[in-house]
């Protein structure tokens, strides 16, 4: 879990404004996306897990705590969500097999398994937040190859993307987005 800590190390680090690299990808839909940014690439496979600990979580604390539901979207992770749905699309739209994880990001997937281990959350979801926690360990993080398609983050068409293993398809007859969670 060494590499994946120093991923989210870095992305915890002082904000500063990056230079973003101009014009539109050979698409003419993408706008560069800040130059230093690193993501993880996510199959549609592994998005289906980390969707589903999620939203277990915030389903945990919901049972649990009275508070409401911005805090509780914001401390499950499960505000997350909609983003990476959405980039998911964008993903399938432009035949592109990886969705982006920021840093940041995986911190709330760690978060959120933290918390239900701590709130006795399923344990199938519970192990299926483990191995992707693992899987996004020994993974290498892809930096300066994201571009913004009509406001989403996504991979550039041109970037090759490292993953544990072939990349799910996104296409309704590939079962990616299609599969159930």
């Amino acid at each position: 879990m060494l590499k994946f800590s120093s991923f989210l190390q870095g992305a915890r680090g002082p904000r500063r404004r990056t230079p973003t690299r101009s014009g539109p990808s050979s698409d003419g839909t993408a706008q560069a996306a800040p130059a230093d940014t690193g993501a993880l690439a996510l199959t549609a496979a592994e998005l289906a897990d980390l969707l589903q600990v999620l939203d277990h979580a915030r389903e945990q604390i919901t049972e649990l705590s009275e508070a409401d539901a911005d805090t509780v979207a914001a401390a499950s992770g499960s505000a997350l969500i909609p983003v990476l749905c959405a980039r998911a699309g964008i993903a399938a739209l432009r035949g592109h097999g990886s969705i982006p994880l920021l840093a940041p990001e995986a911190g709330l997937l760690e978060a959120a398994v933290l918390n239900l281990q701590s709130y006795q959350g399923n344990e199938a979801v519970l192990c299926a937040g483990h191995a992707l926690l693992d899987a996004l360990g020994r993974r290498e993080h892809v930096t300066g190859r994201l571009v913004v398609v009509h406001g989403i983050l996504a991979f550039d068409s041109d970037t090759e993307t490292e993953t544990d293993g072939p990349a799910t398809a996104l296409t309704p007859d590939g079962g990616g987005l299609n599969a159930p969670l």
